[in-house]
C-alpha cells in the first residue's frame, strides 16, 4: 500500500520536476519560499494569505447574514442534513484542496462578528493548538463519571463480586436532553458526521472546538453555551459517559478498580479461588500480574493491561425513556387482542402471561404498569472481530421485549451492557468476575429505580431478565450448566457413552422416564453447594454430579434456568441440525455424491426466488459441499431449496427425514403460530429423530437432536421463533466488528 504524501511533499517534488504541461511560477509563501509551483497551487495559497489578513485585521462592510436579530441558526427550524444526501465532487487534486478550503473559509466569512475587535492571532496557529492533545476541564468531568471502585475483602468462600461500581444514584442521573439552543442541530450533524465518517473521538473532539471558537468570535453572547467539548457535547443530548471501567486479571479474570490501581509499580492479582483449601499452599492468592508498563514522558507509568468495561444500565434506560414515543411503544402491547389459540409475539407466550413477582404475588407484567415494568432478552456471545486470528471478543445484549418486534431489536434500542475482553474466552465459572458487576444492576432494578421521562418527571422502573437467548456453549456457560455433550438442561435425558467415550443422546425407547422436566430449586440449590466446595476435585465431583456449578445470575431470585434459558432456533435447527443432516449423515455416507452436489448446484441455479430472500451462494459443490453456508443461508436452503433439488437423489428413509424437518422448520418459522401447529411441529421433530437412529444409529443422535424436541415448549413460552432467535443479536456482532479502533477493527 502506498503512503499518501504531504502536502509540503507535493511542493518538494514540484519544484525539482516542472510539468511539461504547465509552466510554473515562483510563490514566495512561508510554505513555497521562493520555490516553482504550479499555478493553481500558487493561487491557493495567495487564498490562504488573503484569509489570514482578514483574521488579522477584520473590518465588517456589510452586516452578517448570521449575526443579524433574524438569525437564520437561531430562529429557524433546521433539519440536520443526513451526510449521505451531501454530494461534493472535485475536478482535480489541486482543485480539491482548493474547494475544501473555500468551503470552510466561506463560512467563515459569514460569521462575522458584529463587534469590531480585532483578533491578532494567526489562523494557522489556532490551528494547531486546537488540535492539541492537552485535556480541559471538561474531560476531568468525564473521568469523574467513571466508577471509582474499591476491593472488598475476600469472604472464607469463594468470592466473584465485582469492587464498588459506582453507579449510584447520585452518579446515574442523566438530565432531561436539551435541545432547544438554535445551534443544537450544528451539534447533532458533528455527531452525525462523527457517526458516518467513524471519526476518534480525539478528531471530533478539535473539530468542536474550532467550530465553537468560530461560533464565539461572531456572536458571544448567543453562543457562549455552545458544548466546549465532546463530552459536553454528548450531554447535550443526554449522551453522557455511560462506561464502567474495571481492569481485569488474565489469568482468573477477577475485576479490580482501574481508579485504585498504582501506576508506580506492577499490581498482581489477589484472588484466592480456593480460599478455605486444607492445605495452605492452595490458599495462595492467583499472582498473575494485572498491569503493564506504559512509556510517557515522565517515565514508565504502569496502566491495565486487559479492561473490560460495562455499561450504566440506569443511565441506558434513562436515555431510551428521553426519547419522543418510546413509552407509548412499550404501552402498545397492552392494547393487543388477546389470542389463546395463536401465538404471535412474546406477549402471547406463557411467560409474559405468568410470571409473577413473588413479593407482590400478582403479575409482573401488567397493564398498569404495561411502560414500567420491563422484560429484558439478553444475548451472551463470543465472536472474532479480525481476520486470520483466533482472537475472541465476547458481547452480552439487552434487548427490552416490551417494544413491539417491529422495534424490539433495532440497533437503536439495543443495550450493549459489556464487552469482555479477548483473546479467548473465559474458562467454566470465570465467566462469573464479568457477570457480577451487571447481575448487581439487575438486581437493583429487580427492586425499581426512579428516572425522568419524556413524558414525567419521575417514573418507579423495574425490570426483570425473562429470557436468555444465547447458542449452546454460552447458554451453558451463562447459567453454570454442565456441557450439553453430557446432559439435558431442560429434562432428565443424560448422554450416552460409547467404548471411545464419544456422548450421544439416542435411546427414545424409554422416552417416557427421561423426557421430564429439571427442578430450578434443585438446581439453585447445587448451585449454591458448589460454590461451598473447598477443593478442585470436590467441584468436579459436585458437577458430576449434578450438573450444574454456581453462576452469579442464581443471586436474581425469580430467575429459572428451565424457563429462561431458551434453545436457540437458529444454531440448533440451521446451524446444527440442517447442516449435521445434509452434511454428516448424507455426504459422509455417500448418499450423496459430488455428482449429486452439481446437479444439485445447477438445479438451484434456476430457482428464482423474491429478492428480500436472497439467493444462496453457489457452494452446494464447493470444497466437501455447501462450503461457508451461513445460518440464513441454511435456512432458506431447508425452506425453498432442499425438497425440490435432492428428492429424486435421496432413498425412501432419506425422503421421509427431510419432509418431515422441512415441515416441522415451515410450521415453525411462520410469523404467526396456532398452538395446535406446534403440536404437528414436535411429532414431525420427534419423527425425525426417531428415524435417524433406525436408519443411522445411536451415534448420530447429537445434542441438538435431543435440543430441538423442547424447541416448541420455547414457542409456546415466547411466541414465534422470531421473538427470540438469535438473527439480530448476530447482526449486532456484525456492526461491532466493524467499529474502527486506530487502524483496528474490534
Amino acid at each position: 500500500m502506498t503512503k499518501r504524501k504531504s502536502k509540503r511533499s507535493f511542493v518538494r517534488e514540484s519544484t525539482s520536476k516542472p510539468s511539461s504541461t504547465r509552466k510554473h511560477v515562483i510563490c514566495d509563501c512561508n510554505i513555497c519560499q521562493g520555490a516553482e509551483v504550479d499555478p493553481r497551487t500558487k493561487e491557493s495559497h495567495m487564498k490562504k494569505r488573503e484569509i489570514s489578513r482578514v483574521f488579522t485585521d477584520r473590518t465588517p462592510e456589510r452586516p452578517s447574514e448570521i449575526g443579524t436579530g433574524r438569525s437564520h441558526i437561531t430562529n429557524d427550524p433546521i433539519i440536520p442534513m443526513e451526510m449521505d444526501e451531501m454530494e461534493i465532487s472535485y475536478d482535480s487534486e489541486d482543485e480539491q484542496y482548493d474547494s475544501r478550503d473555500k468551503q470552510k473559509f466561506n463560512f467563515l466569512a459569514k460569521k462575522t462578528s458584529k463587534s469590531k475587535r480585532k483578533f491578532n492571532i494567526d489562523p494557522f496557529v489556532l490551528i494547531e493548538h486546537l488540535l492539541s492533545d492537552h485535556e480541559d476541564d471538561d474531560q476531568e468531568v468525564e473521568d469523574d463519571d467513571v466508577a471509582s471502585i474499591e476491593d472488598d475483602d475476600l469472604e472464607q468462600n469463594v468470592n466473584f463480586d465485582a469492587p464498588e461500581s459506582g453507579y449510584g444514584d447520585d452518579d446515574s442521573d442523566t438530565p432531561n436532553i436539551n435541545i432547544d439552543q438554535g445551534f443544537a442541530w450544528i451539534v447533532y450533524w458533528i455527531l452525525k458526521y462523527q457517526e458516518r465518517y467513524r471519526l476518534s473521538d480525539v478528531a471530533t473532539n478539535s473539530l468542536i472546538k474550532f467550530i465553537r471558537y468560530l461560533l464565539i468570535s461572531h456572536d458571544k453572547n448567543t453562543y457562549s453555551t455552545f458544548p466546549t467539548s465532546l463530552y459536553m457535547a454528548r450531554k447535550l443530548f443526554g449522551i453522557g459517559d455511560q462506561i464502567i471501567k474495571y481492569a481485569t486479571c488474565p489469568t482468573c479474570c477477577k475485576l479490580y478498580s482501574v481508579n485504585k490501581l498504582p501506576t508506580d509499580k506492577p499490581s498482581h492479582c489477589s484472588f484466592q479461588n480456593f480460599p478455605n483449601h486444607p492445605m495452605a499452599n492452595y490458599r495462595s492468592p492467583c499472582g498473575a500480574v494485572i498491569t503493564k508498563q506504559v512509556p510517557t514522558n515522565q517515565g514508565i507509568i504502569y496502566r491495565p493491561a486487559l479492561i473490560f468495561p460495562i455499561v450504566n444500565i440506569k443511565r441506558q434506560l434513562q436515555r431510551l425513556y428521553n426519547k419522543k414515543g418510546f413509552e407509548e411503544s412499550c404501552r402498545k402491547w397492552a392494547a393487543r387482542p388477546n389470542n389463546d389459540h395463536e401465538l404471535s409475539d412474546i406477549y402471547d407466550g406463557r411467560i409474559w402471561k405468568e410470571f409473577k413477582d413473588p413479593n407482590e404475588d400478582r403479575l409482573f407484567f401488567r397493564h398498569d404498569v404495561s411502560d414500567s415494568n420491563l422484560g429484558i432478552m439478553l444475548n451472551l456471545d463470543w465472536f472474532q472481530p479480525f481476520d486470520n486470528s483466533q482472537h475472541s471478543v465476547g458481547v452480552i445484549y439487552g434487548v427490552i421485549c416490551n417494544l413491539p418486534r417491529s422495534e424490539r431489536f433495532k440497533t437503536s434500542n439495543t443495550i450493549t451492557l459489556a464487552v469482555i475482553p479477548g483473546p479467548g474466552e473465559p474458562k467454566l465459572h470465570k465467566l462469573n468476575h464479568y457477570l457480577a458487576p451487571i447481575i448487581d444492576q439487575f438486581i437493583e432494578l429487580w427492586k425499581g429505580i426512579d428516572i425522568s421521562t419524556n413524558e414525567t418527571s419521575s417514573k418507579h422502573i423495574r425490570a426483570a431478565i425473562i429470557c436468555c437467548a444465547c447458542d449452546i456453549p454460552a447458554a451453558r456457560k451463562l447459567c453454570g450448566l454442565i456441557s450439553a455433550r453430557a446432559a439435558c438442561h431442560l429434562c432428565e435425558k443424560v448422554a450416552n457413552f460409547d467404548d471411545r467415550n464419544q456422548s450421544n443422546f439416542g435411546g427414545f425407547d424409554d422416552m417416557n422416564q427421561w423426557f421430564v422436566k429439571r427442578d430450578a430449586d434443585e438446581i439453585r440449590n447445587n448451585a449454591y453447594i458448589w460454590k461451598e466446595c473447598n477443593t478442585e476435585d470436590a467441584r468436579k465431583n459436585h458437577v458430576s454430579e449434578t450438573f450444574v456449578r454456581w453462576s452469579e445470575i442464581y443471586r436474581l431470585p425469580y430467575f429459572d434456568p428451565t424457563k429462561f434459558l431458551i434453545v436457540d432456533p437458529m444454531h440448533c435447527l440451521f446451524l446444527g441440525i440442517a447442516k449435521w443432516i445434509v452434511t454428516r449423515l448424507w455426504i459422509e455416507e455417500n448418499r450423496l455424491t459430488t455428482k449429486h452436489l452439481e446437479i444439485m448446484q445447477e438445479r438451484a441455479n434456476k430457482i428464482k426466488v423474491p429478492s428480500d430472500i436472497g439467493r444462496i451462494p453457489n457452494k452446494i459443490a464447493t470444497g466437501d459441499g455447501f462450503s461457508g453456508f451461513t445460518a440464513d443461508q441454511w435456512k432458506t436452503f431447508i425452506l425453498i431449496y432442499a425438497t425440490t433439488i435432492t428428492w429424486d437423489l435421496l432413498k425412501d428413509e432419506d425422503r421421509k427425514i427431510l419432509s418431515y424437518f422441512v415441515r416441522a422448520c415451515n410450521i415453525l418459522v411462520c410469523r404467526i403460530i396456532s398452538k395446535s401447529g406446534l403440536n404437528e411441529a414436535y411429532q414431525c421433530l420427534l419423527s425425525m429423530v426417531k428415524l435417524v437412529e433406525k436408519q443411522y444409529g445411536q451415534k448420530k443422535i447429537t445434542p441438538n437432536m435431543h435440543l430441538c424436541l423442547h424447541i416448541c415448549e420455547c414457542a409456546l413460552d415466547y411466541g414465534p421463533l422470531y421473538s427470540f432467535w438469535c438473527y439480530s443479536f448476530e447482526r449486532m456482532n456484525g456492526l461491532l466488528g466493524n467499529i474502527n479502533i486506530n487502524i483496528n477493527i474490534i
